[in-house]
């Protein structure tokens, strides 16, 4: 099942036109090494580091993103050093600096830090209802210099043998020869396809050549090889897409240049943000913001849910614990009250593990229990019973939208 079907159990009446949620799956900007408590890792990672600080800064300026540092989050642990997609969209701008830049224009070691200006944007979307639409962005700040991304690769005609490449549209009638050396686009490369999918071409004049609308053109797999343009540096996830990478300046992508994202999928790479004193310090800082009413969209989105949650059937995906909650441990079998709970915390159902308990006064009862002990900071192995703390949902559990 995809993420976007788990973000809501549905269970339909019969004959009933359900309307879902058009809500983006969503992934950690650093991927996790191990799934288990991804949440906690990162409340543990970002703990301490006072830069990292949303919305204002040690220094009490405005900051309105958090810093994830490559030093925080361990290799062991993070692929630290790629920056991924937090949710479906499209990257709409980026920047990329051609060396990093000083704050200094005299060299003076230890003070004159060396920072990035590099960017990626996003433009994500949801909705719910489908006519409450709410546009948000991502912005991941402090991106690598160019020179720290690969050269881009590309691929070259060379037939298999005397003759020469034959192009072919759909339905298999040859409708060009092209000739070894030229510069091809390939749009699928499906292992086990006999021939792969054309994108473009671009013949000896350097004029480049497209499929019309509806057609689809291919070649043979082993009419083309791979090779890389030496001297020259490109951002993956642009030159897959056939867009030259430009350096130092604002790049806006517009129409049918902007690049549709999978949540997860790497942008690009980590670039360094030194303080006075520092040197070799890699972060990027991660910004969501939007210009939309967030009240208004949440308020009509809050109603479609409550309407929706009888009449569909949908049930609860987030546990939500307000602060002053009583926590509970279990022992033999039954919840015995603790103490009260001084966080909020707000996490994923699939995150906490979940026990159901006969209550001891009417065994016929039930009520469900879950674990989160692992996002209690210093609550965590306070209790002198023995057993894990729980929160128990002593009201409807509210339903929030990821973000």
């Amino acid at each position: 099942m995809s993420e976007k079907n788990k973000q809501l159990q549905l269970k339909p009446k019969e004959h009933e036109n359900i309307e879902i949620p058009q809500i983006p799956n969503v992934a950690y900007p650093l991927k996790p090494k191990n799934n288990t408590n991804v949440s906690q890792q990162y409340f543990n990672c970002l703990a301490g580091d006072e830069s990292a600080r949303f919305l204002f800064n040690n220094s009490g300026l405005w900051h309105q993103g958090i810093h994830l540092r490559a030093s925080k989050f361990p290799g062991s642990d993070f692929e630290n050093d790629k920056i991924c997609a937090i949710a479906d969209g499209k990257l709409i701008a980026y920047k990329v600096d051609s060396e990093y830049k000083k704050d200094s224009e005299v060299e003076v070691p230890m003070k004159s830090a060396v920072y990035s200006t590099g960017f990626f944007l996003l433009k994500h979307e949801m909705a719910y209802p489908k006519d409450n639409v709410l546009t948000f962005y991502s912005l991941y700040r402090h991106t690598a210099k160019l020179t720290d991304y690969p050269p881009p690769k590309r691929y070259i005609t060379k037939s298999a043998d005397a003759s020469p490449v034959a192009l072919k549209d759909r339905r298999g009638v040859v409708i060009a020869q092209l000739a070894d050396g030229l510069v091809i686009s390939i749009k699928s490369r499906e292992r086990k396809a006999y021939r792969h999918e054309l994108e473009s071409y671009q013949d000896e004049q350097g004029v480049i050549h497209r499929p019309p609308n509806g057609d689809i053109w291919t070649i043979y797999k082993g009419s083309y090889y791979q090779e890389e343009e030496k001297g020259k540096h490109a951002i993956p996830v642009l030159s897959q897409h056939n867009i030259e990478t430009q350096a130092d300046k604002e790049v806006l992508l517009s129409g049918a240049q902007q690049i549709v994202v999978k949540a997860g999928e790497v942008l690009g790479l980590m670039g360094e943000y030194n303080q006075m004193r520092e040197s070799g310090e890699k972060l990027f800082q991660l910004e969501v913001f939007t210009y939309d009413n967030m009240e208004q969209f949440k308020s009509r989105a809050e109603a479609a849910y409550k309407r929706d949650k009888e009449k569909k059937g949908l049930t609860d995906n987030f546990l939500y614990v307000a602060r002053g909650s009583w926590l509970y441990t279990i022992l033999n079998g039954e919840a015995v009250e603790l103490e009260k709970t001084k966080v909020e915390i707000m996490v994923p159902l699939s995150d906490v593990t979940k026990q159901t308990v006969k209550e001891k006064q009417n065994p016929e009862k039930s009520r469900d229990y879950y674990n989160v002990q692992p996002y209690l900071y210093r609550q965590v192995g306070k209790s002198t019973r023995g057993g894990f703390m729980w929160m128990t949902a002593m009201s409807p559990m509210v339903f929030y939208f990821r973000g």
